[in-house]
C-alpha cells in the first residue's frame, strides 16, 4: 500500500513538474514574440523620427534655395529649392503610410500638409516675383514675414509629432520591460517549484531504493537461518537414524 501510494506521488510530482516547465517555456515563447513585436515598433517609431527630420530639411533646404535665389538671382541657386519638391510630397505620404494605426498623427498630417502647401505657394510666389519684378518688390513680400510665421508652425506641429513618437516609444518600453520582469519571475518561481519537486522525487525513490535492499538483506539473511535451520534437521535426523539403527542391533 505505501508503495503505491508513493509510486503516485511521485507521478503526480513528475506531472506538475512537466506542466510547470511547460508552462515556463510558452511564458518565455511569449515574452521572446512580444520583445520581437517590441523591437519592431522601436524601430518604426525611430523610422518615424527620422522621417520628420528628413521633411523638416528638406523644407530647410527648399527655403535655402529660395534665399540664395532671391539675393543672387542665380537659377543655380534654385537647386536645393527644385530637389525639395521632388522629395517632400514622397516623405508625406511615406509619414501617412508608417502612422496610419495612429489616428493623432494622421490628423497632425493633415495639418502639416496644409502648412506646407502654403509654405510652398510662399516660396513659390516669392521666387516667381523675383523673376518678373525683381530684388526689392520680392523684399516687401519676405518682410511680410508670412514664410517665416508658416515655418514656425511647421517646425511646432513637427516638434509635437516627434513628441507623440517619442511618448509611445516610452510607453512601449515601459510595457516590454514590465512584462520582461513579471516572466522573469515566473519562470524564476517555476524553476524553484520544479526544482524542489525533483528533490522531493529523489528523496522518494532513494528511500525507496533503500527499503528495498534492505529488504533483499533481511530476506537473504531468513534465507540464511532457513536453510541452518534445515541442515540441523537433517543431521538430527541422521543422528536418530544412527541410533535406531544401533538399538535395534
Amino acid at each position: 500500500m505505501k508503495t503505491l501510494s508513493r509510486k503516485y506521488v511521485v507521478n503526480c510530482a513528475f506531472a506538475i513538474a512537466l506542466v510547470i516547465l511547460a508552462s515556463i517555456g510558452w511564458l518565455a515563447y511569449q515574452n521572446m514574440a512580444a520583445a520581437k513585436e517590441s523591437d519592431y515598433w522601436v524601430s518604426h517609431t525611430h523610422t518615424v523620427i527620422e522621417e520628420l527630420d528628413t521633411l523638416l530639411s528638406s523644407l530647410t533646404d527648399a527655403e535655402t534655395g529660395q534665399r540664395g535665389f532671391i539675393i543672387t538671382g542665380d537659377e543655380a541657386y534654385l537647386e536645393p529649392y527644385n530637389n525639395a519638391l521632388a522629395t517632400i510630397s514622397k516623405q508625406l505620404k511615406s509619414l501617412r503610410e508608417l502612422t496610419k494605426d495612429n489616428p493623432l498623427q494622421q490628423k497632425r498630417w493633415d495639418s502639416i500638409e496644409l502648412l506646407i502647401e502654403k509654405k510652398l505657394a510662399e516660396l513659390k510666389t516669392t521666387i516667381d516675383t523675383r523673376r518678373s519684378q525683381g530684388f526689392q518688390a520680392t523684399v516687401l513680400i519676405v518682410k511680410s514675414h508670412l514664410g517665416k510665421n508658416l515655418m514656425n508652425d511647421i517646425r511646432k506641429v513637427i516638434a509635437e509629432a516627434q513628441d507623440n513618437e517619442r511618448q509611445l516609444l516610452l510607453d512601449r518600453t515601459r510595457a516590454q520591460e514590465e512584462q520582461t520582469a513579471k516572466t522573469t519571475r515566473v519562470i524564476t518561481a517555476g524553476g524553484a517549484v520544479c526544482l524542489l519537486l525533483l528533490i522531493m522525487v529523489y528523496l522518494l525513490l532513494n528511500r525507496e531504493v533503500a527499503q528495498r535492499a534492505k529488504a533483499e538483506i533481511d530476506l537473504t539473511a531468513q534465507n540464511e537461518e532457513l536453510q541452518k535451520a534445515r541442515e540441523r534437521m537433517r543431521l538430527q535426523d541422521w543422528v536418530k537414524t544412527g541410533i535406531n539403527e544401533l538399538n535395534t542391533k
